[in-house]
């Protein structure tokens, strides 16, 4: 067997630099989704939440509409800026299931079967993603209704113990639609996933 040869001692050390650099690519949902998020997301008053079994925690303004649903099969928070018209905000929902799923290639393709025999209802794109060390899977819907664009960023992650969380993103509207789903992805990626 042959062994490579390199003239440039610094080879080795370039080639882990590369490897490195392409393997921290698309660490979030704004580059999973590329996304043009160069604006900087500020947020003020912002109050830690944690949700009671202690299963993730996130940082919300103090003044936006928050509200727990627990159940012994699922938990959920579900947020928004009520200060503002629905068609300049976002809802925000996080929830943990309990219902032992496993996120693989079967779970898509039921997914995207789902979708497409949903009424009114259009994939505008699907990702396999990794967040928080979790593997999972991201689809962006939209449905009109009465004449009202709804955009949906459903993101499915694997939990310990087969569990998963369904972190779900609607937008109302079609303005600033950019603008309003950075802030969205800008407040989830600060969360803490158990």
């Amino acid at each position: 067997m042959k062994k490579l040869k390199t003239t440039n001692p610094f080879f080795g050390l370039i080639l882990i630099a590369y490897i490195f650099l392409a393997s921290c690519k698309k660490k979030n949902f704004r580059d999973s989704l590329e996304l043009d998020c160069s604006q900087e997301v500020r947020f003020s008053n912002l109050k830690t939440t944690l949700e009671p079994k202690g299963n993730f925690k996130i940082n919300i303004p103090t003044h936006w509409k928050k509200e727990f649903f627990i159940s012994e099969k699922e938990s959920r928070l579900y947020f928004a800026d009520t200060t503002k018209q629905l068609n300049e905000s976002y809802i925000i929902d996080i929830a943990l299931h309990q219902n032992k799923k496993i996120l693989d290639s079967e779970f898509l393709n039921k997914k995207l079967d789902s979708i497409k025999t949903t009424k009114h209802l259009k994939l505008i794109n699907s990702k396999k993603i990794i967040f928080q060390e979790k593997p999972g899977y991201l689809f962006h819907t939209r449905r009109n209704n009465y004449g009202i664009d709804k955009n949906t960023f459903d993101i499915f992650l694997q939990n310990r113990d087969r569990s998963y969380y369904l972190i779900r993103i609607d937008m109302y509207g079609d303005s600033n639609q950019t603008t309003r789903l950075c802030e969205a992805l800008a407040l989830i990626e600060k969360g803490n996933f158990y």
